[in-house]
C-alpha cells in the first residue's frame, strides 16, 4: 500500500515536471512524448 502511494506520488511528479518542461520549451521537445504523459 505504501509502495502504490510512493508509485502515484511519483507519477503526479512526472507529470508535473513534464508540463512544466512542456511549457518553458515545448518547441525543443518531442511532440510525442509530452503529449502521451499528460
Amino acid at each position: 500500500m505504501s509502495f502504490a502511494k510512493t508509485n502515484r506520488n511519483e507519477k503526479f511528479r512526472q507529470r508535473m515536471f513534464w508540463r512544466e518542461k512542456l511549457e518553458t520549451n515545448h518547441k525543443k521537445e518531442p511532440v510525442g512524448t509530452p503529449a502521451q504523459i499528460l
